[in-house]
């Protein structure tokens, strides 16, 4: 380089050397013509204009003006920020070239602007190459963290299947990010292609094509690429969101649900003592011959709600509630009117009013005794079965015993501060002739102590649910048995009273949140939870726990039929 710039430095004296001595001779004609002092006026102009003249030719402008092109071109593509140590290289370097400008130094202000050029070229390189190459890797991470998808467990866990799906979807749903994010590395490996060219001529004072041509692809690279990244924000934020919106409508779900679940357990309890009563008044021949058309519009509005709860209707029949205490209030009505022949048949007399009484008494004593007998039966046949030490048997019919309390309580009523000790400290039954078993003498107690009180309209009524109550019982315990013993070749001896029912058995598979009071609510069964323990007993070997029984398992249901 010092033998170069001397070379050059020599050339510039010859030059000087030539023009003077042109210079010389044009002043000697000039001044033998003239012989004036003119001549030497021209002579010295002549000489300081030569030597402007060389001093101006020998300053790099050209150089210098490329350089500041290439650092301001290396600035405003993020050289000083990603390549700093090039750029304040590249800085440096023109700061002193400016210097040497001014001192007029040509040779050292050109080797700074070119090093200003070659500094400013490999800042850019760099600076763009992070750039691009950066955004790439990001977009690149990204996608992979959202296709990484854990898919173990899948047939045993719902709520992974769920998760995957959604984000398989998400997957689907990133495709043009992934379309844009090829591109943006087409156009980075595009300008790693340029490299070469603008290394190869990276002194070369004049502007380089290359350069921006790898400017230009670098940018789309990064361009593409960040523009990928917002697609897959906006995708995943999506994402997010409808996993909020979704666990939100879950949980609303649920407590609608539960909510629902609640009502239309209270609207099923109304509807089975509406049926009770309805049975009962359509039963009363007393209540026919009196008092049909009221009973007729009572039952009428009570139908009405029924069906509002049967087609799941259950704001309508929540608003229709008042049927059924309509019903029992015509029903408690009908009762004191047979007892005291009070209201319209007041007229009567007294003689009329005793044999009425006396029928009722005498009625009432045959009922109470044929409920006796049974009673007896049903505990000889069921007794031994059912008094098992509770260890023995693990399950409780808890749910049912509560739903058969409320359902006797009614939807506003529950038991009292005493009877709830009481039935606190009472060792639940933990089988379904337990369960039978207490109804059945709760039902007998409740007709003995109305005979008591001379309530025999109410004995009456209490009775023959008893009787009905251990028909059925018995009459199922001998299918059961028969059904046992249909391949046994020992015959047995059956002391039982004939029965008045005859059973047949229907199949019934078990639904998702089913239970047993469910399916003895429905309208094809029995209409009454109260009689879910039958279906229990029938199925002991399926059944284990009454509040768990699993969907799919298939039930034999006892129908009950009068027998000819």
């Amino acid at each position: 380089m010092f033998e170069k710039n001397k070379l050059k430095s020599d050339k510039r004296i010859a030059l000087i050397i030539n023009l003077f001595l042109f210079n010389f001779n044009l002043f000697k004609k000039f001044s033998m013509r003239r012989k004036n002092m003119n001549g030497l006026k021209l002579f010295i102009s002549l000489i300081i204009f030569s030597v402007f003249l060389v001093s101006c030719s020998a300053l790099p402008t050209k150089e210098f003006e490329l350089a500041k092109t290439e650092l301001d071109k290396a600035k405003n593509n993020q050289a000083p920020e990603l390549a700093q140590k090039e750029y304040q290289e590249a800085e440096g370097a023109y700061k002193s070239a400016e210097s040497f400008m001014k001192e007029k130094e040509g040779d050292k202000a050109k080797e700074q602007s070119v090093k200003t050029l070659e500094k400013s070229r490999i800042a850019i390189l760099l600076a763009k190459d992070i750039r691009a190459e950066e955004q790439i890797k990001k977009v690149d991470a990204l996608l992979q963290d959202i296709k990484g998808l854990k898919i173990k467990d899948l047939d045993v866990n719902q709520d992974i299947i769920a998760e995957t799906e959604g984000k398989l979807d998400l997957v689907k749903k990133l495709k043009p990010a992934e379309d844009l994010l090829k591109d943006a590395k087409k156009d980075y490996q595009s300008g790693k292609g340029l490299v070469p060219a603008v290394q190869q001529a990276i002194q070369k004072a004049e502007a380089l094509p290359e350069v921006d041509q790898f400017i230009n692809a670098m940018n789309q690279a990064y361009e593409k690429a960040l523009e990928a990244e917002k697609l897959i924000q906006n995708e995943v934020e999506a994402f997010k969101a409808a996993a909020i919106q979704a666990e939100a409508d879950k949980a609303a779900a649920l407590a609608k649900l539960r909510s629902e679940q609640e009502l239309k357990s209270a609207l099923y309890t109304k509807v089975t003592k509406g049926n009770e009563l309805e049975e009962l008044l359509e039963k009363d021949s007393f209540v026919n011959e009196f008092y049909k058309e009221e009973k007729d519009k009572v039952l009428e509005a009570f139908r009405a709600f029924r069906k509002m709860v049967q087609d799941n209707q259950l704001e309508e029949a929540k608003n229709a509630l008042k049927s059924v205490d309509d019903l029992q209030a015509f029903y408690d009505k009908m009762k004191n009117e047979k007892i005291l022949l009070g209201g319209k048949q007041a007229e009567l007399s007294n003689k009329m009013l005793s044999k009425m009484k006396g029928f009722y008494q005498k009625e009432a004593e045959s009922y109470l005794e044929k409920a006796k007998r049974l009673k007896e039966e049903v505990e000889r046949l069921y007794g031994p079965q059912s008094m098992k030490n509770k260890k023995e048997n693990s399950v409780s019919f808890i749910g049912m015993k509560t739903f058969i309390v409320s359902q006797e309580a009614g939807i506003n009523e529950g038991a009292s501060e005493t009877e709830k000790k009481v039935s606190e400290n009472e060792e639940k039954p933990a089988n379904p002739e337990g369960i039978m078993l207490k109804k059945l003498d709760g039902l007998y107690q409740d007709a003995e102590s109305s005979f008591e009180k001379e309530e025999y309209s109410d004995s009456i009524e209490k009775a023959k649910e008893a009787i009905e109550l251990a028909e059925k019982m018995i009459a199922l315990k001998k299918k059961l048995e028969e059904d046992k013993n249909k391949n046994n070749t020992t015959k047995t001896v059956d002391n039982t009273e004939k029965a008045s029912f005859t059973i047949v058995f229907k199949t019934y598979k078990v639904k998702s949140k089913d239970c047993l009071w469910m399916i003895a609510m429905r309208k094809e069964f029995y209409r009454n939870a109260a009689l879910g323990p039958f279906i229990w007993y029938a199925n002991k070997d399926r059944v284990k726990d009454p509040n768990m029984i699993l969907p799919g398992t298939v039930l034999k249901v006892p129908l009950f039929k009068n027998a000819e």
